[in-house]
Protein backbone atom coordinates (compact mmCIF):
# COMPACT_ATOMS: atom_id res chain seq x y z
CA UNK A 1 0.00 0.00 0.00
CA UNK A 2 1.28 3.49 -0.89
CA UNK A 3 2.56 5.57 2.00
CA UNK A 4 0.52 8.72 1.33
CA UNK A 5 0.92 11.74 3.59
CA UNK A 6 -2.35 12.55 5.36
CA UNK A 7 -1.37 15.07 8.03
CA UNK A 8 -1.50 18.26 5.96
CA UNK A 9 -2.12 21.49 7.85
CA UNK A 10 -4.85 22.91 5.62
CA UNK A 11 -4.70 26.27 7.37
CA UNK A 12 -1.58 26.95 5.29
CA UNK A 13 -2.21 28.38 1.79
CA UNK A 14 0.47 26.24 0.15
CA UNK A 15 -1.08 23.04 1.46
CA UNK A 16 -4.53 24.03 0.24
CA UNK A 17 -3.09 24.64 -3.22
CA UNK A 18 -1.26 21.30 -3.13
CA UNK A 19 -4.42 19.35 -2.28
CA UNK A 20 -6.30 21.11 -5.07
CA UNK A 21 -3.46 20.40 -7.49
CA UNK A 22 -3.64 16.73 -6.49
CA UNK A 23 -7.34 16.73 -7.48
CA UNK A 24 -6.45 18.23 -10.86
CA UNK A 25 -4.14 15.33 -11.66
CA UNK A 26 -7.27 13.28 -12.41
CA UNK A 27 -7.79 15.48 -15.49
CA UNK A 28 -5.75 13.97 -18.31
CA UNK A 29 -4.82 17.29 -19.93
CA UNK A 30 -3.49 18.66 -16.63
CA UNK A 31 -1.71 15.43 -15.72
CA UNK A 32 -0.04 15.28 -19.12
CA UNK A 33 0.90 18.97 -19.13
CA UNK A 34 2.67 18.79 -15.77
CA UNK A 35 4.54 15.58 -16.57
CA UNK A 36 5.63 16.85 -19.98
CA UNK A 37 6.93 20.11 -18.53
CA UNK A 38 8.85 18.29 -15.80
CA UNK A 39 10.12 15.68 -18.23
CA UNK A 40 8.88 12.71 -16.23
CA UNK A 41 7.30 9.51 -17.63
CA UNK A 42 3.64 9.81 -18.57
CA UNK A 43 2.88 6.53 -16.79
CA UNK A 44 4.36 7.72 -13.48
CA UNK A 45 2.09 8.42 -10.50
CA UNK A 46 2.12 11.54 -8.32
CA UNK A 47 0.77 11.75 -4.78
CA UNK A 48 1.49 13.55 -1.47
CA UNK A 49 4.92 12.53 -0.28
CA UNK A 50 5.19 10.57 2.98
CA UNK A 51 7.24 11.86 5.87
CA UNK A 52 10.74 10.75 4.98
CA UNK A 53 12.38 10.92 8.40
CA UNK A 54 13.42 7.29 8.04
CA UNK A 55 14.48 7.64 4.42
CA UNK A 56 16.60 10.23 2.59
CA UNK A 57 15.57 13.35 4.46
CA UNK A 58 15.94 14.59 8.01
CA UNK A 59 13.21 14.68 10.64
CA UNK A 60 10.05 16.45 9.42
CA UNK A 61 11.55 16.92 5.98
CA UNK A 62 9.31 16.04 3.04
CA UNK A 63 8.82 17.49 -0.42
CA UNK A 64 5.17 17.95 -1.39
CA UNK A 65 4.78 15.15 -3.96
CA UNK A 66 6.49 11.86 -4.67
CA UNK A 67 6.92 10.56 -8.24
CA UNK A 68 6.39 6.80 -8.39
CA UNK A 69 7.08 4.56 -11.38
CA UNK A 70 6.54 0.80 -11.17
CA UNK A 71 6.52 0.96 -7.36
CA UNK A 72 9.85 2.79 -7.33
CA UNK A 73 10.43 6.38 -6.24
CA UNK A 74 12.08 8.22 -9.12
CA UNK A 75 11.66 11.80 -7.91
CA UNK A 76 9.96 14.39 -5.76
CA UNK A 77 8.23 17.72 -6.38
CA UNK A 78 8.49 20.70 -4.04
CA UNK A 79 5.87 23.44 -4.47
CA UNK A 80 6.17 27.07 -3.34
CA UNK A 81 3.62 29.85 -3.74
CA UNK A 82 6.45 32.36 -4.05
CA UNK A 83 10.06 31.91 -5.08
CA UNK A 84 12.18 28.83 -4.46
CA UNK A 85 13.06 28.18 -0.83
CA UNK A 86 16.78 27.98 -1.55
CA UNK A 87 17.70 26.50 1.83
CA UNK A 88 15.05 23.78 1.62
CA UNK A 89 15.46 22.80 -2.02
CA UNK A 90 19.26 22.66 -1.61
CA UNK A 91 18.84 20.23 1.27
CA UNK A 92 16.46 18.03 -0.70
CA UNK A 93 18.73 17.95 -3.74
CA UNK A 94 21.59 16.47 -1.75
CA UNK A 95 20.08 13.02 -2.22
CA UNK A 96 21.39 10.97 -5.12
CA UNK A 97 18.63 8.37 -5.48
CA UNK A 98 15.95 10.63 -6.99
CA UNK A 99 15.63 14.00 -8.71
CA UNK A 100 13.85 16.82 -6.90
CA UNK A 101 11.78 19.16 -9.09
CA UNK A 102 10.77 22.68 -8.10
CA UNK A 103 7.42 24.36 -8.81
CA UNK A 104 7.26 28.09 -7.98
CA UNK A 105 4.47 30.66 -8.01
CA UNK A 106 5.20 32.72 -11.11
CA UNK A 107 6.98 32.08 -14.40
CA UNK A 108 8.44 35.59 -14.18
CA UNK A 109 10.64 34.47 -11.29
CA UNK A 110 12.75 32.48 -13.79
CA UNK A 111 13.21 29.80 -11.14
CA UNK A 112 12.20 26.19 -10.77
CA UNK A 113 11.05 23.67 -13.37
CA UNK A 114 7.46 24.90 -13.65
CA UNK A 115 5.25 27.69 -12.27
CA UNK A 116 1.75 27.51 -10.81
CA UNK A 117 0.61 30.40 -12.99
CA UNK A 118 1.61 28.34 -16.04
CA UNK A 119 -0.74 25.58 -14.88
CA UNK A 120 -3.38 28.27 -14.32
CA UNK A 121 -2.93 29.56 -17.89
CA UNK A 122 -3.14 26.03 -19.29
CA UNK A 123 -6.47 25.54 -17.53
CA UNK A 124 -7.91 28.54 -19.37
CA UNK A 125 -7.55 26.62 -22.62
CA UNK A 126 -9.29 23.44 -21.47
CA UNK A 127 -11.82 24.28 -18.76
CA UNK A 128 -14.73 25.09 -21.09
CA UNK A 129 -15.08 21.46 -22.13
CA UNK A 130 -15.61 20.48 -18.49
CA UNK A 131 -18.44 22.90 -17.72
CA UNK A 132 -21.30 21.33 -15.75
CA UNK A 133 -19.06 18.50 -14.54
CA UNK A 134 -17.39 17.80 -11.21
CA UNK A 135 -13.95 18.36 -12.77
CA UNK A 136 -14.93 21.92 -13.68
CA UNK A 137 -15.29 22.81 -10.01
CA UNK A 138 -11.92 21.32 -9.19
CA UNK A 139 -10.50 23.62 -11.86
CA UNK A 140 -12.38 26.63 -10.50
CA UNK A 141 -11.17 25.99 -6.95
CA UNK A 142 -7.56 25.87 -8.13
CA UNK A 143 -8.06 29.02 -10.20
CA UNK A 144 -9.50 30.96 -7.29
CA UNK A 145 -6.64 29.93 -5.01
CA UNK A 146 -4.02 30.95 -7.58
CA UNK A 147 -5.79 34.24 -8.27
CA UNK A 148 -5.91 35.10 -4.58
CA UNK A 149 -2.53 33.90 -3.36
CA UNK A 150 -0.29 34.32 -6.41
CA UNK A 151 -1.78 36.80 -8.88
CA UNK A 152 -2.85 39.13 -6.05
CA UNK A 153 0.16 38.15 -3.87
CA UNK A 154 -1.97 37.57 -0.77
CA UNK A 155 0.12 34.58 0.33
CA UNK A 156 2.52 37.07 1.93
CA UNK A 157 -0.13 37.90 4.51
CA UNK A 158 0.18 34.39 5.92
CA UNK A 159 3.97 34.31 6.25
CA UNK A 160 4.51 37.05 8.83
CA UNK A 161 6.95 36.47 11.63
CA UNK A 162 5.53 35.79 15.08
CA UNK A 163 6.71 35.14 18.64
CA UNK A 164 8.32 31.81 19.47
CA UNK A 165 6.12 28.96 20.59
CA UNK A 166 6.50 27.79 24.19
CA UNK A 167 8.18 24.67 22.84
CA UNK A 168 10.89 26.67 21.07
CA UNK A 169 11.21 29.23 23.88
CA UNK A 170 12.03 26.36 26.24
CA UNK A 171 14.36 24.55 23.83
CA UNK A 172 17.99 24.23 24.92
CA UNK A 173 19.51 26.76 22.51
CA UNK A 174 16.96 29.54 22.95
CA UNK A 175 16.85 29.08 26.72
CA UNK A 176 20.65 29.23 26.86
CA UNK A 177 20.69 32.55 25.00
CA UNK A 178 18.18 33.95 27.49
CA UNK A 179 20.37 32.87 30.39
CA UNK A 180 23.58 34.10 28.75
CA UNK A 181 22.37 37.57 27.74
CA UNK A 182 19.55 38.12 30.22
CA UNK A 183 16.00 39.04 29.29
CA UNK A 184 16.86 42.74 29.09
CA UNK A 185 19.04 42.05 26.02
CA UNK A 186 16.55 39.75 24.27
CA UNK A 187 13.72 40.89 21.99
CA UNK A 188 10.92 38.72 20.58
CA UNK A 189 9.44 39.62 17.21
CA UNK A 190 10.20 43.32 17.70
CA UNK A 191 12.24 45.89 15.82
CA UNK A 192 15.89 44.88 16.06
CA UNK A 193 18.14 47.04 18.24
CA UNK A 194 21.91 47.38 18.40
CA UNK A 195 23.36 45.38 21.29
CA UNK A 196 20.40 43.02 21.54
CA UNK A 197 19.38 39.60 20.20
CA UNK A 198 15.97 39.30 18.57
CA UNK A 199 14.08 36.01 18.16
CA UNK A 200 11.15 35.41 15.82
CA UNK A 201 9.72 32.57 13.78
CA UNK A 202 7.30 31.69 10.99
CA UNK A 203 6.42 28.29 12.38
CA UNK A 204 5.71 26.59 15.68
CA UNK A 205 8.76 24.33 15.47
CA UNK A 206 11.43 26.84 14.55
CA UNK A 207 13.25 30.03 15.45
CA UNK A 208 15.42 32.69 13.87
CA UNK A 209 18.11 34.44 15.90
CA UNK A 210 18.60 37.95 14.52
CA UNK A 211 20.75 41.00 15.27
CA UNK A 212 20.62 44.61 14.14
CA UNK A 213 22.02 45.45 10.69
CA UNK A 214 21.82 48.98 9.33
CA UNK A 215 22.41 47.54 5.86
CA UNK A 216 19.11 45.62 5.88
CA UNK A 217 16.56 47.44 3.72
CA UNK A 218 13.47 45.77 5.19
CA UNK A 219 13.59 45.36 8.95
CA UNK A 220 17.16 46.34 9.87
CA UNK A 221 17.93 42.82 11.05
CA UNK A 222 20.00 39.83 9.96
CA UNK A 223 19.54 36.17 10.90
CA UNK A 224 22.71 34.58 12.28
CA UNK A 225 21.19 31.14 12.79
CA UNK A 226 17.80 29.51 12.44
CA UNK A 227 15.95 26.26 12.91
CA UNK A 228 12.86 25.28 10.93
CA UNK A 229 10.26 22.53 10.95
CA UNK A 230 11.64 20.84 14.06
CA UNK A 231 14.64 19.55 12.10
CA UNK A 232 17.62 18.39 14.08
CA UNK A 233 19.94 20.91 12.49
CA UNK A 234 20.74 24.62 12.65
CA UNK A 235 21.14 26.72 9.51
CA UNK A 236 23.67 29.51 8.99
CA UNK A 237 24.02 32.17 6.26
CA UNK A 238 27.10 32.38 4.07
CA UNK A 239 30.20 34.46 4.78
CA UNK A 240 29.50 36.67 1.77
CA UNK A 241 26.01 37.48 3.09
CA UNK A 242 27.36 38.30 6.55
CA UNK A 243 30.00 40.56 4.97
CA UNK A 244 27.24 42.35 3.05
CA UNK A 245 25.05 43.04 6.07
CA UNK A 246 27.81 43.50 8.66
CA UNK A 247 30.49 45.31 6.59
CA UNK A 248 31.70 47.28 9.61
CA UNK A 249 32.77 44.16 11.53
CA UNK A 250 34.47 41.80 9.09
CA UNK A 251 36.84 40.62 11.81
CA UNK A 252 33.87 39.51 13.91
CA UNK A 253 32.30 37.84 10.88
CA UNK A 254 35.56 36.00 10.18
CA UNK A 255 35.67 34.65 13.73
CA UNK A 256 32.04 33.52 13.49
CA UNK A 257 32.25 31.76 10.11
CA UNK A 258 35.66 30.22 10.79
CA UNK A 259 34.29 28.65 13.96
CA UNK A 260 31.27 27.26 12.07
CA UNK A 261 33.60 25.93 9.37
CA UNK A 262 35.77 24.26 12.03
CA UNK A 263 32.70 22.32 13.20
CA UNK A 264 32.26 20.81 9.75
CA UNK A 265 30.29 23.33 7.68
CA UNK A 266 33.19 24.47 5.51
CA UNK A 267 30.96 25.59 2.64
CA UNK A 268 30.04 28.67 4.67
CA UNK A 269 33.31 30.17 3.41
CA UNK A 270 32.55 29.70 -0.29
CA UNK A 271 28.75 29.69 -0.70
CA UNK A 272 27.02 32.48 -2.59
CA UNK A 273 24.91 35.11 -0.87
CA UNK A 274 21.75 32.97 -0.84
CA UNK A 275 23.53 29.80 0.23
CA UNK A 276 23.12 28.18 3.64
CA UNK A 277 25.09 25.62 5.59
CA UNK A 278 23.81 23.28 8.27
CA UNK A 279 25.21 21.84 11.48
CA UNK A 280 23.64 19.02 13.51
CA UNK A 281 21.60 20.31 16.42
CA UNK A 282 23.68 18.41 18.98
CA UNK A 283 26.92 19.98 17.68
CA UNK A 284 25.51 23.48 18.10
CA UNK A 285 24.19 22.64 21.56
CA UNK A 286 27.57 21.24 22.58
CA UNK A 287 29.27 24.49 21.51
CA UNK A 288 26.54 26.91 22.53
CA UNK A 289 28.72 28.92 24.92
CA UNK A 290 31.18 29.72 22.12
CA UNK A 291 28.30 30.70 19.81
CA UNK A 292 27.00 33.10 22.45
CA UNK A 293 30.46 34.62 22.84
CA UNK A 294 30.95 35.14 19.09
CA UNK A 295 27.44 36.51 18.55
CA UNK A 296 27.85 38.95 21.44
CA UNK A 297 30.81 40.47 19.57
CA UNK A 298 28.70 40.92 16.41
CA UNK A 299 25.89 42.69 18.26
Amino acid sequence: MENIHIHEDTSKPENRVNLTLFHLLMIDEVNGFIKKRLGIPSESLLYPSPNLSVEEFDVCGRPDFVINLNNQTIGYIEVELGREDIEQITRYRKIETAKVFSVVGKKDYNEGNLALDEIYNHLQMIKEKYENTQKYYSIRLFEKLIEYYIIQNNFKINSKSVNLSDKMRNSFIVDYFYKYFGEERILENEKAESGKVMFNTRGENGFSLRIYSRESKVDKSLSLMNRSGGRHEINFPSKIKLYKYLPYDKAGVDSYVNFIASLGAKDILVNGEKGFVHLPLNIVEKNIDKFCELISKLM
